[in-house]
């Protein structure tokens, strides 16, 4: 049977409305058609009702997922945990800029490798103090230092020298170069890095680079020492030297050979 509507007419009292019997009338059959359905709860009695789905099983738990077995039966469940396969790594993976090793879960035991950069003068002023002068009368300053958490195996500088003034050749004004570090003849005495240069830089802004180790009440620091000439343009005109500097930070159970 279709849904009867009480006539309520276009105003109240306007007198087109259904009489009060056949209002309740029509309320009485409407009640009579929704119970005499008798509705069994499963969704094949539902006129309209989706094909697929047989019936609800119960409203689950809390936390639970809803699955199906195939056939349009559907049941809550708890959610199965899902195993991620055990992927092989990458030989070395790079996070935030440090290079870890793939058998390692704690840093501590994680070789890495940083890069810093280098921005310094060779003199602090001019003409050049004579505490800028080393025993060999060359000029001499620590460009770079940093103080270390763990030893480091080697590394690699990169050092560019400019100087501020007008000259006419070009070995004067421009220098860069390039150096290889290790620590496996570190100096005993001096606790100077193993260094050979391998780029043909002028000598003429810089003519010797060192990399020291350095131990304080127990705090390591790693210094890169520049020397330049006393004579000629480098001591007559502020020399810049920018670059920068990669090095492996390994623990101190870690030697070179074994890295």
């Amino acid at each position: 049977m279709a849904k009867q509507a009480i006539g309520v007419g276009a105003a109240a009292n306007d007198g087109f409305g259904d009489p009060l019997r056949n209002a309740m009338i029509k309320v009485n059959e409407n009640f009579t058609e929704l119970y005499d359905g008798q509705f069994d709860g499963a969704y094949s009695s539902l006129t309209g009702g989706p094909t697929n789905l047989l019936y609800w099983v119960n409203d689950g738990a809390n936390n639970q997922v809803l699955t199906t077995n195939g056939s349009g039966v559907l049941t809550f469940q708890d959610p199965v945990a899902v195993v991620v396969p055990d992927v092989p790594k990458e030989e070395f993976e790079l996070i935030n800029g440090e290079t870890f090793g793939q058998n390692n879960s704690s840093n501590i035991f994680i070789p890495l490798v940083h890069n810093s950069l280098i921005s310094n003068t060779m003199v602090s002023a001019l003409p050049v103090p004579v505490e800028d002068l080393n025993s060999d009368g060359n000029i001499e300053k620590i460009i770079w230092t940093q103080q270390l958490e763990r030893y480091t195996s080697g590394g690699e500088i990169i050092l560019s020298f400019s100087m501020v003034g007008s000259v006419d050749d070009v070995a004067e004004q421009y220098s860069t170069k390039k150096f290889l570090f290790s620590r496996v003849n570190l100096d005993a005495v001096t606790e100077d890095f193993d260094m050979v240069e391998t780029s043909a830089g002028s000598d003429e802004l810089c003519n010797g680079v060192r990399l020291v180790e350095r131990n304080v009440g127990g705090n390591l620091f790693l210094d890169l020492v520049a020397t330049s000439p006393s004579t000629g343009v480098s001591s007559t005109e502020f020399v810049r030297v920018i670059g920068q500097i990669t090095y492996t930070s390994v623990p101190i159970f870690v030697t070179a050979s074994g890295y």
